[in-house]
């Protein structure tokens, strides 16, 4: 296979038992994402949106097929791959804003680096460039949650957002 798109997913199955059903969730799933593209999923409740995006995410393993990002073959990574993958490559846009409302827009955007241990003072430098990607370098107090989720957007390698979350981009 080709790998050398940003995202590249091939053959791409995903089947789970539901009750006595088995779901085809993904049956054979060909697509190509080339970096700096925005893409959108679109299709009815229950036509697999969710379940590409969490395996591209790494929140999920296909039953079969290949799914490539950036040059790695993540459907072949164990849990601690997975991990390491999702910690620094992917970050998951949610629905809900998940932002700790007693932090400033500093504190949320250097949080989830504590995890990471980026040390304090790079943790900072990281929050404040972001922030100021946003418009936001001033900012020493809680501001909108569209500002919070582009500041958080701004650091990431492949940022994943579901379908509420492209209201938050201005796209």
């Amino acid at each position: 296979m080709n790998n050398l798109s940003f995202i590249r997913v091939h053959a791409l199955h995903r089947h789970f038992q539901m009750g006595t059903e088995m779901v085809h969730a993904l049956d054979g799933v060909d697509a190509t994402i080339e970096q700096g593209d925005f893409m959108g999923i679109v299709g009815p409740s229950g036509s697999g949106k969710s379940t590409l995006l969490y395996l591209i995410g790494g929140l999920d393993q296909p039953t079969s097929g290949e799914i490539w990002v950036d040059g790695t073959d993540i459907a072949a990574l164990d849990e601690n791959g997975l991990a390491q993958y999702r910690q620094k490559s992917i970050g998951f846009i949610f629905q809900s804003f998940n932002l700790i409302p007693t932090m400033t827009a500093m504190q949320n955007v250097e949080f989830p680096m504590i995890f990471a241990r980026v040390l304090p003072q790079e943790r900072e430098a990281r929050a404040k460039q972001a922030l100021e990607m946003v418009g936001l370098g001033d900012s020493t107090s809680s501001q909108t949650n569209r500002a919070f989720r582009r500041a958080a957007a701004a650091r990431l390698h492949c940022p994943v957002a579901g379908e509420q979350s492209r209201h938050h981009f201005g796209r």
